[in-house]
């Protein structure tokens, strides 16, 4: 199933949960607005830091959180790997501002099925997150 067969299938069926995790709240908020364009997906929450994704992500049984590398307290790597203990089949895409030597590689070795750069997030992130639902869907252990 391709993404827009995914964004189809789940538009008429059941909604993408989706976790927004990042400690500026312009970015935040218009993150959200951007994913509440897409019918097919539902924002279960905002966090600003790690600790608190990883409690919302519990509570609103998230299928995919969206997590900034640059935190106060837990950073995104960490938060990345306190998610996947607890929520193994949780889907993780780290977003990032920078283009620091390194960042990419550490946050999907810590277990992030993908990164994007913020620049690309208006063209990267839906197909990554119908993408990954999907995979979710044929895994079974989707909705």
């Amino acid at each position: 199933m391709n993404a827009t067969n995914a964004m189809s299938a789940a538009t008429n069926a059941i909604k993408i949960r989706v976790l927004i995790t990042d400690d500026h709240p312009q970015f935040r908020r218009a993150l959200r607005y951007f994913l509440e364009l897409d019918p097919a997906i539902e924002i279960i929450g905002e966090a600003s830091s790690g600790q608190q994704a990883c409690s919302m992500a519990q509570e609103g049984r998230a299928q995919v959180v969206c997590v900034d590398w640059r935190m106060a307290g837990m950073n995104g790597i960490e938060t990345i790997r306190h998610l996947l203990s607890a929520m193994p089949q949780v889907k993780i895409i780290a977003l990032s501002a920078g283009f620091e030597e390194g960042v990419e590689a550490a946050m999907l070795a810590a277990g992030a099925c993908r990164y994007i750069n913020k620049e690309r997030v208006s063209d990267q992130l839906l197909p990554a997150i119908h993408g990954l639902f999907a995979a979710l869907e044929t895994a079974g252990t989707g909705p």
